[in-house]
């Protein structure tokens, strides 16, 4: 598997600082940092139990898309690693925009077993999403690998065209290590 070209392990860094993160973002329900509570009135975690969480900046041209981004991933052998990526797909949509993403991946195989070269390959994307000129949507990406399947749900905002108040959009592509 080749490396991608951001690709970093900080697990040693401030003693354990970044794996400790990783572990608590994951694993704690309400608190990331101990006393500070994250999401809707302070206090829900939105990536209790992730896999990986995401963001990225990318383009879509009515269904073909095009992004690239940063992974930093939470279970497995990788934990604590940050993996670039990018992605191309294309498909039927009805939008034109330029936007930021930001989600969260799941595993539905044994999380200890989970590694970074799952999160690359072919996967199918669905995505609804609303307003003119600035936008907003969510999505829902899934492909087959290695003891299950790897599970994308995301939120984004930017700019966009779209004839219609809602854009819809499918679209098969494939991750790549950048």
């Amino acid at each position: 598997m080749s490396q991608g070209i951001i690709d970093a392990n900080i697990s040693s860094f401030g003693g354990g600082g970044i794996k400790s993160f990783t572990t608590n973002l994951r694993n704690s329900i309400f608190n990331v940092v101990p006393g500070h509570g994250v999401g809707p009135f302070n206090m829900f975690n939105p990536y209790f139990m992730a896999e990986a969480i995401y963001g990225d900046v990318g383009g879509v041209l009515l269904g073909p898309e095009a992004d690239a981004g940063l992974i930093l991933i939470l279970a497995g052998e990788n934990a604590g690693e940050f993996k670039s990526y990018y992605e191309l797909a294309g498909g039927p949509g009805t939008e034109i925009g330029i936007g930021i993403e930001r989600g969260r991946i799941d595993y539905t195989g044994d999380a200890d077993k989970f590694k970074s070269s799952m999160i690359y390959g072919e996967r199918k994307k669905a995505w609804l999403g609303a307003g003119e000129i600035i936008g907003a949507s969510v999505s829902g990406s899934w492909g087959k690998t290695q003891g299950g399947y790897v599970i994308s749900t995301s939120i984004s905002a930017g700019l966009s065209i779209c004839p219609f108040l809602i854009s819809v959009r499918f679209n098969e592509g494939s991750l790549y290590p950048f």
